[in-house]
């Protein structure tokens, strides 16, 4: 357990973790926890389903099928025994943080539908 943590602290927490587990439900856009270990370059292992078509299919997330248990804890284990799948999967979140979820591409993004409603 570790307490209650400062902003920094939470991410230096993600960032040193070898793995997130995501085990409640299909892993979604929406899903504020896998959106914070993408940023941070955590390998992440969960369910697939609702990330196929959006910028969560080119992050370091290893997909499982919904509710298979037994090839959740087996992607979980492959990823935390090869250092280079967890390194590739970390290359993967930095890429897809600086493509989809930096700020600078949010407020690009959001500038550019700005720009599309005055036409």
């Amino acid at each position: 357990m570790l307490g209650i943590l400062g902003d920094d602290e939470v991410s230096e927490t993600l960032a040193r973790s070898d793995a997130m587990l995501c085990v409640r439900d299909e892993i979604t856009p929406r899903r504020g926890s896998v959106i914070a270990g993408i940023a941070c370059g955590v390998p992440i292992v969960g369910y697939a389903g609702a990330a196929e078509g959006t910028p969560l299919a080119e992050a370091g997330i290893e997909f499982v099928p919904f509710r298979d248990r037994e090839a959740l804890g087996r992607a979980l284990s492959r990823v935390l025994a090869d250092s280079d799948l967890q390194k590739r999967l970390r290359e993967k979140s930095r890429y897809a943080q600086q493509k989809f979820f930096s700020w600078h591409q949010i407020a690009s993004s959001y500038f550019d539908f700005l720009e599309r409603g005055k036409s």
